[in-house]
């Protein structure tokens, strides 16, 4: 709706489905952020907050195991990165999926189940090493 609204100041270089997929997306972090930001914390929820904090080895673990998400995610195919994506952050269904990438609920379905199990394998690779 946005993008419709603001059409006349936009001018999209490229890919328009994309462009579209991209704001989609952004749209959807942005409002998870606000919703985080506006959720009120109760005494209760105060204190899982504190007891709730990462250490900094902590930290480091997860950065770790996100670089090797990012390296396996740029190993696989476009199409089943953006299926993974959208099914998984974009809290899309895969008709939903279907219809931004003009193919079968079935196609859809096989690019998530490919780039899952594509994905578990280059993980489990990593891990091993």
């Amino acid at each position: 709706m946005s993008f419709a609204q603001s059409a006349g100041r936009i001018a999209v270089r490229g890919d328009l489905r994309k462009y579209l997929v991209a704001c989609v997306a952004n749209r959807i972090r942005n409002h998870r952020r606000d919703r985080q930001r506006h959720e009120a914390i109760g005494l209760d929820g105060a204190e899982r907050l504190v007891c709730g904090r990462r250490r900094p080895e902590q930290w480091a673990i997860l950065n770790e195991e996100l670089r090797s998400l990012s390296r396996a995610m740029a190993q696989i195919p476009y199409e089943q990165r953006e299926v993974i994506g959208l099914y998984m952050e974009g809290d899309l269904t895969f008709r939903q999926i279907a219809a931004l990438q003009n193919a079968s609920i079935n196609t859809v379905q096989g690019r998530y189940r490919y780039g899952m199990t594509r994905l578990r394998s280059l993980l489990n690779g990593e891990m091993e090493t």
